[in-house]
């Protein structure tokens, strides 16, 4: 019973356990889903930074009107905190660091040798400006950060993609182990059960059936004793207590019957007398009246039982005539 219930509770327990396994990779995925998600959306910033960028380059170029400045003095302020976050997102992936650093740089070069340039030249020159503009080399760079942008972006998807199949399988694994920890835990859960009743429960209801009837009156009742545990321990002491009470009462008939022996000899020793002979208890209640007596007793009508004293006292009213104690006396000679 005990490595049966030992067992039990390790199949138990390596379930929970797998369960609670599976439960932390689906958090740990859940954590990295939304880092990617937090790393893809700050990419997505810093590239929008870019296209602001130009837009407000070209548009000031085009128009010389100072309200196309505005995105690009926005996106010159924003550009460092979001540049700074998105290398600490991606700080513990070196790859992605990597990609990072060569995006914002690129950024920087864009900004300074282009947007600046453009910017400052159009200020004094408008013709030039526009001249650099249709040049398309401020779209040449913007095309190859955009695809740095794709392709880090891409990487990063990839990675959690990676990670959620990962933990799919683990989620596939775990709950496959945890179904077999549950079906194995029933399984040996009813295996338990079948034994207890066969080792413990149909053992006692057999010793508890077994008294029921020795206490009916059959005393040849017995139990099987089993092994050498408890419950066979509880037989033996079942047939012990039953052989010792069937001792007892083959004893006790032996001595009822010498008793009715004895008795009927005294009464025959009694009877042959020819005086009454009566045996009282120690309060004086008569409990043997021999025949004699017994036949004085009903000639003068006395009741039979009662104390002795009694029985005296009512004899000697019924005595008091003379001629019937005569009479009496004549039928006894």
């Amino acid at each position: 019973m005990f490595f049966a219930s030992a067992g039990l509770a390790a199949l138990i327990g390596a379930a929970f356990v797998i369960l609670i396994v599976a439960i932390v990779n689906l958090r740990s995925q859940s954590r990295t889903e939304r880092h990617s998600e937090e790393v893809i959306a700050t990419a997505n910033k810093l590239e929008k930074l870019v296209l602001d960028l130009q837009t407000g380059a070209r548009g000031y170029v085009i128009s010389h009107h100072g309200v196309y400045l505005k995105p690009w003095q926005n996106a010159n302020a924003a550009f460092p905190e979001i540049a700074a976050n998105l290398q600490k997102l991606v700080k513990s992936n070196p790859t992605q660091a990597r990609r990072a650093k060569n995006i914002i740089a690129g950024i920087k070069d864009y900004e300074v040798t282009w947007a600046d340039l453009v910017i400052l030249t159009a200020a004094e020159n408008p013709a030039k400006a526009r001249a650099l503009v249709i040049t398309g080399v401020g779209e040449q760079k913007v095309d190859r950060l955009r695809r740095q942008f794709d392709a880090f972006v891409a990487a990063e998807q990839k990675q959690s993609d990676a990670l959620r199949k990962r933990a799919d399988r683990q989620e596939t694994y775990a709950i496959a182990l945890g179904a077999f920890g549950l079906g194995s835990s029933l399984l040996l859960i009813a295996v338990f059960g079948v034994y207890v009743a066969r080792r413990v429960v149909g053992p006692i209801r057999r010793v508890a059936s077994a008294t029921q009837r020795l206490a009916a009156g059959d005393l040849s009742e017995r139990v099987g004793e089993g092994g050498r545990d408890e419950i066979g321990e509880l037989g033996r002491n079942f047939n012990r207590m039953a052989e010792s009470i069937e001792t007892a009462q083959e004893e006790l008939a032996g001595q009822n019957k010498d008793l009715a022996r004895l008795t009927t000899v005294l009464r025959g020793v009694l009877d042959s007398t020819v005086d009454g002979i009566a045996l009282t208890d120690l309060e004086g209640n008569i409990q043997i009246v021999n025949r004699p007596l017994q036949r004085f007793v009903d000639e003068l009508g006395l009741e039979e039982g009662g104390n002795v004293v009694e029985q005296l006292l009512s004899a000697r009213e019924k005595l008091r005539d003379p001629e019937n104690f005569q009479e009496i006396g004549r039928a006894h000679v």
